[in-house]
């Protein structure tokens, strides 16, 4: 298991963590490039972070195991963990075990995940197809051909 802790936070902070909590054979990462780490990971789990968009470009399920009540508030600004689009959340009442397990080797269940993680991506961040640079040249195109400029 790899586990990469946020850009700003040291290594030996999370390795302290995984210690006390008695994980072993975790290795802590911080500025491994976080789209390979998640191309190359069979499963996803993540806390409440802008993170989560990319995860879910990567072609595998992504999960939340952090308290529905800390993560409600934050389905507003499109993480949708509660809604059971784009991230698998696992209630109190789930067996994570159970969850990961099927995610990671009942191919229907994995299937199902990352098609609505795609759709989730499609709506909130745009399509996967490579096409984003022309869209943003255009978006501002329209924008400085316009009367008021950059002013709009």
């Amino acid at each position: 298991m790899i586990v990469k802790a946020h850009p700003a936070q040291p290594v030996h902070e999370v390795e302290g963590w995984l210690k006390s909590w008695e994980v072993d054979g975790v290795t802590v990462v911080r500025d491994d490039v976080l789209s390979d780490l998640c191309e190359a990971a069979d499963l996803i789990s993540v806390p409440i972070s802008s993170a989560v968009h990319q995860a879910m470009m990567s072609s595998s399920p992504v999960v939340c195991l952090m308290h529905e009540q800390t993560i409600s508030t934050f389905d507003s600004m499109g993480y949708d963990y509660l809604s059971g689009k784009g991230v698998r959340f696992i209630s109190p009442d789930e067996s994570a075990t159970t969850v990961f397990r099927s995610l990671l080797f009942d191919p229907a269940a994995r299937e199902e995940q990352l098609e609505r993680a795609k759709l989730h991506v499609v709506e909130h961040v745009g399509p996967l197809d490579g096409e984003a640079p022309d869209r943003f040249v255009k978006f501002l195109d329209d924008i400085l051909s316009s009367p008021k400029g950059m002013a709009a």
